[in-house]
């Protein structure tokens, strides 16, 4: 445990786009991946005999015009990339918008007694589900009901949840 906390001690960040010099030769930048808050995907410069090769290394890349993630950021070019690709071979369209089915459901269920449970997971869709929510409340989407209760009935949920708090023109 006490290497594991010298090791925590020593870590430091860096914001995006800045480009850090680690040793003589090898040279990174952090770029916003966009798939959850804080995501970053790794540009990596090393040059060895006067020849510098560019690698990219990201993770999951998230998709454009999420409420509460920014756009992922691309770099120009990468002579060689490294990258998760579930979805490689995939188009996307658009994202639909959730928030009139999601206030449907709310409402039905709520007129007929019943209680909605979402099951989500912990970081990230149960953000974005609660953004959808407090919209639908704030437009005053679901009629009859009041400021009907919301509960996240998982700890590490609402532990993922504490970093959002200060985007409040976006989480509210």
């Amino acid at each position: 445990m006490e290497d594991a906390l010298g090791v925590i001690r020593l870590l430091e960040g860096i914001p995006y786009h800045q480009r850090v010099t680690l040793s003589d030769g090898i040279q990174i930048r952090f770029l916003d991946a966009g798939h959850l808050l804080g995501s970053a995907s790794i540009e990596l410069w090393l040059t060895e005999d006067g020849v510098t090769k560019k690698l990219l290394f990201s993770g999951d890349i998230g998709n454009i015009h999420q409420p509460l993630i920014n756009d992922p950021e691309y770099p120009e070019s990468a002579d060689y990339v490294i990258m998760e690709s579930t979805y490689g071979d995939r188009s996307h369209g658009p994202k639909p918008d959730y928030v009139p089915e999601l206030a449907k459901i709310i409402q039905e269920t709520l007129d007929r007694g019943g209680n909605l449970v979402i099951p989500s997971f912990a970081v990230g869709r149960t953000q974005e589900m609660l953004y959808f929510i407090r919209e639908i409340k704030a437009e005053h989407l679901v009629h009859g009901h009041g400021e009907f209760p919301v509960y996240v009935d998982s700890p590490l949920a609402v532990e993922a949840s504490l970093p959002y708090a200060p985007l409040n023109q976006r989480w509210g």
